[in-house]
């Protein structure tokens, strides 16, 4: 299992929740100037930040209810096994390439 995966798994609740408030930030910032290549990147880095994290939550809700249904099971086994069905590699993929972008939009906001 990705460890970045694992992590996003752990804390999905409160990473969704900051997410979408860079969502609407972003989304504002946007919708003041369009123009600016760095908004872009901060609204493109939240949603792919906040798509990652619904896979993780589901994630989470399948490994809770596998874990309960399964005599013996332990929950962080669990959530390794069901995680490695939702293809890691795309998911930390996609967690990794929307927090390049949101560095990339502060970066290019704070120059």
């Amino acid at each position: 299992m990705s460890v970045l995966a694992g992590i996003f798994v752990r804390a999905h609740r409160a990473i969704f929740t900051a997410a979408t408030a860079a969502l609407g930030v972003s989304a504002a910032l946007l919708a003041e100037d369009s123009g600016r290549v760095e908004n872009w990147f901060l609204l493109l880095g939240s949603g792919l930040i906040m798509g990652a994290e619904d896979v993780c939550r589901e994630v989470e809700v399948d490994a809770r209810r596998l874990a309960k249904a399964t005599p013996g099971a332990e929950l962080p086994q669990t959530r390794r096994d069901v995680l490695s069905t939702y293809r890691p590699r795309l998911l930390s993929g996609a967690i990794a390439l929307g927090l390049i972008a949101i560095a990339v939009g502060f970066v290019l906001r704070s120059s």
